[in-house]
């Protein structure tokens, strides 16, 4: 079918697409992301543009919020930081803080790291939040993990 009219294939394309993505399971849509392959990526954007395709709203947005949720993420990754290093400077005890604070870092980039990934099963705003629930969840269990430690050690 040709289209005369770029928004009747945007709008018919829309409707491909939902229909697609209805027929398949969370997991199914997690998997056929992961799947595709740089060189399908690239194929399609080849085709958009010897077609003089624009991409829909839908891609615009999503690159758009991805780039934000990216600048966002390193935000709190260096305010995160900061803090670190002002507890253990403030401690009187330091080796307990760094031991706490280190703890508490590995244990929140494990957990977000799967909370991302199980996340992810259920679109991409399920990455985000199973991310930074996970990363809550890890900073916690780490700190009292690695608090827990250094008790171990003095007795």
């Amino acid at each position: 079918m040709k289209y005369t009219n770029p928004a009747e294939y945007a709008i018919s394309r829309y409707h491909l697409q939902q229909a697609t993505r209805a027929q398949l399971s969370s997991l199914g849509k997690a998997v056929s992301e992961i799947l595709k392959s740089k060189k399908e990526q690239l194929k399609t954007a080849k085709y958009y543009a010897h077609n003089k395709i624009k991409p829909s709203g839908n891609l615009r947005g999503g690159k758009t919020a991805a780039s934000l949720l990216r600048g966002a993420g390193s935000s709190v990754v260096v305010i995160s930081a900061g803090m670190s290093v002002y507890n253990v400077a403030t401690a009187e005890n330091k080796a307990q803080a760094l031991s706490t604070e280190i703890g508490g870092w590995a244990g929140a980039y494990a957990v977000a790291k799967a909370g991302a990934v199980l996340g992810s099963s259920i679109g991409p705003w399920g990455t985000v939040i199973g991310g930074v629930v996970g990363g809550a969840i890890g900073y916690w269990s780490g700190t009292e993990a690695g608090s827990a430690l250094y008790n171990s050690t003095q007795d």
